[in-house]
């Protein structure tokens, strides 16, 4: 299991967690006030354990907030875990001068004189599945050293008597094994000063051995870091990078000046990539692989990339546009045309119809896939009304980039399109609240596309469960079995991640993924089987009439657009 694990020490009470006896750790001096507001002292245990543990010490100079806070609140964030052990940050012990609350991570810490002092312990566990919230947002271990992103560490601070945040400058010191280095994708020149305490918690951290790869663009650089690669491995994803930067400049504008950091790692059994905080991305999996911008995990660098432009405050925008960019990109860099270039679209819109069920609203899209997907559809009926009198999508999002800067505001994003085309605001808000899917056709015609909706069968519920798994239960949240036919491949608490290459996160998603299957036909279900991946290769059995249901799709070919989403 991954996760990090807070000890909290002070005087009296001790919370055990996980059983055992908890030895409260030796008594050391807090960090001393700086000039910064912040500062915390990070010190390392040896690199040479396979759970090490950080001791950190910290300081928070509050002597200059009007008015003078009495006391603060330390938030630490839960880590939830795809086995669904823990659903927050794990406090094996604690012992704060004030409240602790283990079950939600937030501990009351006192201010005296103006100074909050303390300390604590992060025991950071780690084991080879794969979290639930992406290996992008817990501490993992690499070849030498680990990836940690800064929430793991470091808390959100608010005072105690109106829960209002607390940011300033702050200073991370580190006290380290041999031989490593830390960088962060908060800052370049200077690891250990920020200017905003608040971008040191959510930024990725690097401890170890991490070679380092530079791309220079005018006053913005990206920094390729891998401890499990040198640079010569990472010479093909840096010019990957440098392409999709060009396309991205060329599609959204120049990049603001500033530092992006991409930390590069080989762990896990899938490729895998997230943006943390704002100026860092975590790329993951197995190896490097393709690095072509329409196939994994080249299609994952592109994706992240665009988010260096794509960011919005609710998540349909945030990942919608960051889709779409990732379409458009990976069609110019590929130089796809026609069929190739429809490809990932029909793919994304099959598995928008599988997500969308007959209920779901766009508006409700807060996790998972379902903000990308849905996000997506939303977007590309946008970018047709828009197209239809003159203007475009992007035009629109480089308007609002240059005024207000990131992360781009829907409520500015809608007064925008009401401002080029008027009603079009009221029409979003209908797209953003329909239930079920949206009707893509004709928007997908207005793009240049040759679209119509056509009738397909699918497999139902039951027919998936019994026949074809040959299960008796299945938890559709967590797509975990909970119970089995006699001689069935998969085992009571397996949880389904993929069929073949397909992600199937839900029910819907696995019966569009069987779709088409002829009888008799393998294919491969990857599950996670405790704490290890399992393939298992089943045989679609005949499942008669009763086994289907009939549900719309959209079927789409490339017509005038040739493919491509922009003009």
């Amino acid at each position: 299991m991954t996760r990090s694990t807070i000890l909290l020490a002070g005087c009296s009470l001790w919370v055990v967690a996980c059983g055992g006896a908890v030895t409260p750790p030796a008594s050391s001096a807090p960090a001393e006030a700086d000039d910064e507001l912040f500062v915390y002292d990070l010190v390392w245990d040896r690199a040479d354990v396979e759970v090490p543990t950080v001791e950190v010490r910290f300081s928070l100079d509050l002597r200059f907030v009007e008015p003078a806070p009495e006391g603060v609140v330390l938030y630490f964030a839960p880590l939830e875990l795809a086995d669904g052990d823990s659903s927050g940050t794990r406090f094996l012990a604690a012992d704060a001068p004030g409240e602790v609350d283990a079950a939600e991570g937030r501990v009351r810490w006192p201010v005296i004189d103006g100074v909050a002092r303390g300390r604590y312990r992060v025991t950071l566990e780690h084991a080879r599945h794969d979290p639930v919230r992406g290996v992008d947002n817990v501490p993992h271990p690499t070849a030498g050293g680990w990836s940690v992103p800064g929430v793991a560490l470091l808390p959100s601070i608010a005072r105690l008597d109106d829960g209002r945040s607390l940011d300033g400058p702050a200073r991370l010191r580190t006290e380290l094994p041999a031989g490593w280095s830390h960088r962060h994708s908060a800052g370049v020149d200077d690891a250990s000063r920020v200017e905003s305490f608040a971008e040191l918690a959510f930024a990725i951290h690097t401890f170890g051995r991490y070679a380092v790869s530079v791309v220079e663009r005018g006053e913005s650089q990206v920094r390729l870091l891998s401890a499990d690669y040198d640079a010569d491995a990472l010479a093909p994803l840096r010019a990957l990078v440098d392409r999709a930067l060009t396309t991205g400049e060329a599609l959204l504008g120049p990049l603001a000046g500033g530092a992006l950091t991409i930390v590069v790692d080989r762990v896990g059994e899938e490729y895998e990539g997230g943006l943390v905080g704002t100026q860092g991305v975590v790329l993951s999996g197995p190896d490097l692989g393709s690095l072509r911008a329409n196939e994994m995990p080249g299609l994952i660098v592109v994706h992240e990339l665009g988010h260096f432009w794509a960011r919005a405050d609710e998540p349909w925008l945030n990942e919608g546009l960051a889709r779409l960019l990732e379409i458009e990109m990976g069609t110019r860099l590929e130089d796809l045309d026609g069929p190739a270039a429809t490809a990932e679209l029909r793919e994304r819109i099959d598995r928008y119809h599988a997500l969308a069920g007959g209920s779901r609203r766009v508006a409700d899209a807060t996790v998972g896939a379902w903000p990308y997907e849905g996000g997506l559809a939303v977007l590309l009926c946008t970018e047709a009304s828009l197209r239809a009198e003159g203007h475009s999508l992007l035009e629109v999002h480089r308007e609002l980039r240059a005024r207000d800067g990131l992360p781009v505001r829907v409520a500015a994003f809608r007064a925008a399109l009401d401002a080029r085309v008027p009603g079009l605001g009221e029409q979003l808000d209908g797209w953003l609240t329909h239930e079920g899917p949206i009707p893509l056709a004709p928007c997908l015609n207005g793009l240049g596309f040759d679209a119509r909706v056509v009738s397909t069968r699918v497999p139902t519920a039951r027919a998936i469960v019994v026949e074809i798994l040959g299960a008796r239960g299945l938890d559709t949240d967590a797509m975990r079995i909970t119970a089995v036919a006699e001689g069935s491949a998969l085992r009571e608490g397996d949880v389904i991640l993929r069929l073949d290459d397909a992600r199937v996160s839900t029910l819907d998603a696995l019966a569009w993924a069987l779709r088409g299957r002829a009888p008799g036909g393998g294919f491969a279900l990857h599950v996670r089987r405790e704490d290890a991946p399992v393939t298992l290769t089943l045989t679609m059995p005949e499942l008669g009439e009763a086994g289907f249901r009939e549900v719309e799709a959209v079927d789409i070919e490339p017509g005038e657009a040739r493919g491509r989403l922009s003009r």
